[in-house]
Formats: structure tokens, C-alpha cells, sequence
């Protein structure tokens, strides 16, 4: 869970819009909403928080909006979506204040959307936010511990302390980290870049460049002027450009542009002016191309708007300042005729809309660039479940790393299940009954024999091949599932790992997922854990002893009774 708070739009007197425009949104995109101590539909739901911000006028910005993010290796429901926010909304306080709840899915990973009203609907007290990121993330890692999800990286560490958690500032070598990305041009893309992506549509110009970034670099490297500079730069079709207090790299033909400094922090405006000196702008600058309008289209709507804006002057000199409840009401409907009035002169004129609709960054290279920066870097990565979920994302069974050949093949076959990370190990997916990954396992293919890396995260139940099969085996560990799976020469079973020491909840998922199914216990695998075998014995009384491979596997395990594969539509079908 990755919270985030919105910003808002400079003060202004008209509250109201703000309100409406995020409930407006936030419901017309919902696939799931939640109005709390509020009534009706969102624009009466609106209204109401338009009132009960009148109770304190003090409180400039009275709206503030939320959003929580997950990974796309998580796939909850809408109610669950729903639980979280209500619970971090209580965690910080805002539990007994007006607030619209709304999970979206228009984008590749779920989010869900939280606006509150700061003034408490009975007291009229404001709500404080301060230290509001340090408190939201607070709220979301206590929500992953209870909801038992796994926990995302944040801006700080976290220790669990009993059942509750608590954060810590990150060390000094984490700061250092940033620095060497940063002059090593590893750094994510910033928010500005983001932003205008996002409206563009498409990848993100760092990452289109591919080799060309090399090139740019020993370009810039290698140039002892600034006419020099945009002459080898313009060979690959970009320009230097100053962009307030910094500059930008872009490309001519598209206009889509990157951060200079994004190259690493020896090419930023700064740095290159103490090398080459003062900055000189380009011969032929760069210019956009305005959209074309109708001839005096432009004028028609500048007269309305001079119009609308002696319009709010004059009903401003006459409320003077007042912010009561009717005053506020005042001026959002005289906000809502305005953009009425703009809108169909737009319409009239076949003007285009000021802002484009944002578009979802469906590419995967856009959307983990920094991730596979750093794998190309050679970096040693940080080794958490973040991390992991990112090599998971981006690295597919088509990775080029020096695997035997039918490991190899067992990726490519079970890519849901099994793939390599950035430095040629094995990870493991472990899911839960609704199809998230809880945590990633990861098999150490460097060292002799393979051994298994630290869990960074609990929970699911990682099962490799045939998602449903009609025969279940339970192994100990992820190396006796590649194992046994090497071995067998004809249909495959669902390989189950059961683990050291499963808890309740494990032994419960592993038990639905096998219900309905022939089931046996590999022993070798648990030659050396003779309780757990035991353990296994009692919760699954049913379950055959699988000992030599594919003759006993033939001989002892029977065709299945109730064959759920035969019923892809079942509700107990536990295909990921």
C-alpha cells in the first residue's frame, strides 16, 4: 500500500468546487463507493460537506484528498478496498468526519480514493494533518500487518513490536544509495515528467532513447562549448533547453522532454555551466506547435471570461468576505453557471478542451523504468518484497539468462509460478485464495547446493504447474518442487510447498486448494522433518505416499471424485 495525498489548487473562497469535483470524480470512475456520515447520491453528499465546512471558516482548504495504491501482484476486492481506507481514515483521526470512499480500476494496478472534510460535522473542529506522510504510511503498514498483506517499501523502516508497528528514519546508507543513483542517472522519473506522460500517452523519453543515452552522454562528455553541445545533440534529434532554475533534454519531432539531470548529476544545467560556462540557448530554438483555433475564436472567449471575472467582483465586494454556509453556496452555483457558460462557448467555437483526459501508462517498461535501470546498472539491489515484486514484473520467462536448458523450459512452461530475477536466481510466487501474491521466494542458483534467500514477506501458498490439476503434491521445499517436476515424464501435478513450520492459516489455504482432488506427500522430501510429516498425515488422512517417482504416482493416485478442472466456472476454483 502506497498512500499519497493530493495536492490542492491554490486557496480560493470557493470551496464548494472543490468538493464537487473530487466526488465527481471520484464516483464517476468507481467501480465501488462508500459515503460515510453523509447521505444521497455525491453531489448531495457534496452539499453536505459544502455546509458543515461552513461550521469553522477558518479552515482555508477544508477538502483534502486520498489515495492508497497497490501492486499489480495484488488483486483485492472492492470491499477490501473499501476496509482499508476506512481504516486508515481512522487510524489518522478522520473517523467521525464526513468522507467519500471509491475503489478504481481504470488503471493496471487497483487504488482506491479517499475525500474528507477536515471540519468535524458536530463540533466544527478542524482535523490536523500535520506530518500527514509520515502518519499515512503509518496507517497503511498497520493495516498491511492486520489485513496480513504483504508490506510495500516506504520513505522509512519498519519494525514490528508486538502488533503494532513502528516506523524508523532510514539509515545513512540508504541517503548514499540516492546520491549514486542519482549521479548515475538511476534516479524515477520526476513528477512533472510523470505527470506529462501521462497526458501524452506512450513511454517515457528516457527509456524510448535506449542506447541512444550513451551516446548522449559522451556527447556532453566530450563537448568543451554550448554551440558544441546542441550541435551533437541535435544529431540525435534532441535540444538543451533552460527550464527555470534547470534545464530539459527534448526531442524535437514528439516535444516530449526529460529532466537534464535525469542523465546523472554531472549533466544538469548547474554542472555544465561551471564546466562551459554561462548557458547559450540554441540557434533555432525549439517551438511547439500551437493548436489551431478559428479566427477570432480566442477574443469571443476572453470578453465572457473579463465578463465572469466582474462578475465574482462584484458579488465579492458585496459578501465581503463573509464564508457562512449560504455565502458559500452563493458562490459555488455562480462557479457552476460560469463553467456552464465556458463550456458551451467552447462548444460553439470548437475550441478543444484545455486539459486532455490522463491516460494509463500500460507498458511495463514505463511503468518499472527504474527497476530496470538498476538491474542493467549492476547495482546491488535492496532485497525486500518491493524489490522482488519488481524483478517478478519485469523479468519473464524470456529472460536472458544463462539457465540449464530444462530449467529454462519449467520457467517458460509455469511463468504464473516460477521466473528469474535480475541476477539469474529462481523466485517463487505464493498466492492467496484471491489470486494476490503474498510473497516472493527465491531460490539461489550461484551457490552449492542451491540454497533458499530470507522470506522478506509471509503468507500465501506457492504451488507450481498445472493450475487446476487432477493430482496434488505437497513438498517441503521450493527446491524439492523443481525437483520433482524435473523428474516426472507425463502429466504434471499441482506442486505444492508446504514449507518448515506452516502455520494455521497455510495449512487452511493448502487444504482448499486440494480439496476435491487425489493427493500425495512426496517423502523424501520430508525425510529429515519427521513432525512435519506427521502433522501432514493427520491434516490430510486421504493422502497417498508419493516415494519413487512416476510409477508410484501412477499406481497409488486414483482419478479424482470431484474433478474441479471439468468446472472453470466453479466459485471454489482455485486456478490463479
Amino acid at each position: 500500500m502506497i498512500p499519497k495525498l493530493i495536492r490542492n489548487r491554490p486557496v480560493s473562497h470557493d470551496h464548494g468546487q472543490r468538493f464537487r469535483a473530487r466526488l465527481k470524480y471520484i464516483f464517476e470512475h468507481a467501480t465501488a463507493t462508500k459515503l460515510i456520515n453523509l447521505t444521497g447520491d455525491w453531489e448531495t453528499a457534496a452539499r453536505q460537506m459544502e455546509f458543515t465546512a461552513g461550521l469553522n471558516p477558518r479552515v482555508r482548504m477544508p477538502c483534502r484528498h486520498i489515495v492508497i495504491s497497490f501492486s499489480e501482484t495484488e488483486h483485492h476486492t472492492d470491499e477490501e478496498l473499501i476496509t482499508a481506507m476506512k481504516m486508515v481514515l481512522q487510524d489518522i483521526g478522520a473517523g467521525e468526519h464526513q468522507s467519500a470512499i471509491g475503489a478504481h480500476r481504470n488503471r493496471p494496478s487497483s487504488h482506491v480514493h479517499g475525500a474528507i472534510n477536515l471540519v468535524h460535522p458536530v463540533t466544527g473542529v478542524a482535523l490536523p494533518m500535520s506530518h500527514s506522510f509520515a502518519r499515512l504510511e503509518l496507517a497503511c503498514r498497520r493495516v498491511e500487518l492486520e489485513m496480513r498483506w504483504p508490506a510495500d517499501r516506504g520513505r522509512f523502516d519498519v519494525t514490528i513490536d508486538g502488533n503494532d508497528v513502528v516506523l524508523r528514519p532510514k539509515p545513512e546508507m540508504h541517503w548514499r544509495r540516492k546520491n549514486v543513483e542519482r549521479a548515475l542517472g538511476l534516479r524515477p522519473e520526476s513528477r512533472t515528467t510523470r505527470e506529462s506522460q501521462r497526458r501524452l500517452g506512450g513511454e517515457f523519453l528516457r527509456h524510448s532513447l535506449g542506447k541512444k543515452i550513451d551516446q548522449i552522454k559522451f556527447a556532453l562528455d566530450g563537448a568543451g562549448s554550448w554551440p558544441v553541445v546542441h550541435s551533437a545533440l541535435a544529431g540525435l534529434g534532441l535540444l538543451y533547453q533552460r527550464y527555470c532554475a534547470g534545464a530539459r533534454i527534448v526531442e524535437a519531432a514528439t516535444h516530449r522532454y526529460m529532466s537534464a539531470s535525469a542523465l546523472g548529476t554531472q549533466y544538469g544545467l548547474h554542472q555544465l555551466c561551471n564546466r562551459l560556462g554561462a548557458f547559450v540557448a540554441h540557434a533555432l530554438p525549439l517551438t511547439l506547435t500551437k493548436t489551431s483555433v478559428p479566427t477570432g475564436a480566442r477574443g469571443t472567449l476572453r470578453e465572457l471570461k473579463s465578463g465572469q471575472a466582474r462578475e465574482r467582483k462584484s458579488i465579492s465586494d458585496k459578501l465581503q468576505g463573509v464564508r457562512s454556509p449560504a455565502a458559500q453556496a452563493l458562490r459555488s452555483i455562480l462557479h457552476e453557471v460560469q463553467k456552464d457558460e465556458v463550456d458551451i462557448l467552447k462548444e460553439t467555437l470548437g475550441l478543444p478542451k484545455s486539459q486532455p483526459e490522463p491516460q494509463a501508462t500500460n507498458s511495463v517498461s514505463a511503468r518499472y523504468g527504474h527497476a530496470i535501470r538498476l538491474s542493467m546498472s549492476g547495482m546491488l539491489e535492496v532485497d525486500d518484497h518491493t524489490a522482488r515484486r519488481q524483478n517478478w514484473m519485469v523479468m519473464t520467462q524470456d529472460a536472458a539468462h544463462d539457465l540449464p536448458d530444462v530449467l529454462a523450459q519449467l520457467v517458460a512452461r509455469y511463468p504464473d509460478s516460477i521466473r528469474t530475477d535480475s541476477e539469474g536466481n529462481l523466485l517463487f510466487a505464493a498466492y492467496d485464495s484471491n489470486g494476490s501474491i503474498q510473497s516472493f521466494d527465491r531460490l539461489s542458483l550461484q551457490s552449492m547446493p542451491p540454497r533458499m534467500m530470507q522470506t522478506t514477506s509471509k503468507g500465501g501458498v506457492c504451488a507450481i504447474g498445472a493450475h487446476p490439476a487432477n493430482v496434488c503434491l505437497l513438498v517441503r521445499t521450493h527446491f524439492d518442487a523443481v525437483s520433482e517436476l524435473l523428474q516426472i515424464d507425463g502429466p504434471m501435478p499441482m506442486v505444492i510447498v508446504v514449507g518448515d513450520a506452516p502455520d494455521l492459516s497455510h495449512m487452511a489455504q493448502i487444504e482448499w486448494l486440494t480439496k476435491g482432488r487425489n493427493l500425495a506427500i512426496a517423502t523424501r522430501s520430508f525425510e529429515n522433518t519427521p513432525d512435519l510429516m506427521d502433522q501432514l498425515r493427520k491434516t490430510f488422512p486421504h493422502a497417498k505416499l508419493w516415494g519413487a517417482g512416476p510409477p508410484d504416482y501412477v499406481e497409488q493416485v486414483e482419478t479424482p471424485s470431484d474433478d474441479r478442472h471439468d468446472e472453470p466456472n466453479s466459485d471454489d476454483d482455485p486456478s490463479f
